[in-house]
Order: C-alpha cells, then sequence, then structure tokens
C-alpha cells in the first residue's frame, strides 16, 4: 500500500533487548532499521538483530531516534 505514497519513512525498532538466555530485560543496544524513499537509510548495517546492534549506530538518549525518522 505504501506505493501510492511519493515520499515516507518507516522504522522498525523493538522496545527492549531481551536475550533468551537470561529470560529479562538488559542495557544492551536495541537495534532498528529505517527506510526512506528519498534515499536516507540509517540503522544497524547486516541484519536487525542484537548482535549486529552492538556495531551499529548508538543513541543513547531513546528519544533521540525519532529524530533520524522526522529530520
Amino acid at each position: 500500500g505504501l506505493k501510492r505514497f511519493n515520499d515516507f519513512r518507516i522504522m522498525v525498532v523493538t522496545d527492549h533487548y531481551t536475550p533468551i538466555s537470561v529470560k529479562t530485560h538488559t542495557r544492551e543496544p536495541v537495534p532498528f532499521a529505517m527506510y526512506s524513499t528519498d534515499g536516507n537509510r540509517s540503522g544497524i548495517p547486516g541484519g536487525f538483530n542484537e548482535k549486529t546492534a552492538k556495531k551499529g549506530i548508538h543513541i543513547k538518549e531513546g528519544f533521540r531516534l525519532i529524530e533520524r525518522l522526522i529530520g
């Protein structure tokens, strides 16, 4: 359905890092992926998972993530 829009951005993000091995939330980086029709793509290179999140873009204040989406 998004093909009918000329310009859009979409972001996929989890709310917490929750490793199966500890079965609770931890303070590890949370992965996100973003796509924009204007070619502005950012997020985790190499996939959308906790392992690659450690190597990707780190944003200490979670509320700043929305600035990447609407900025």
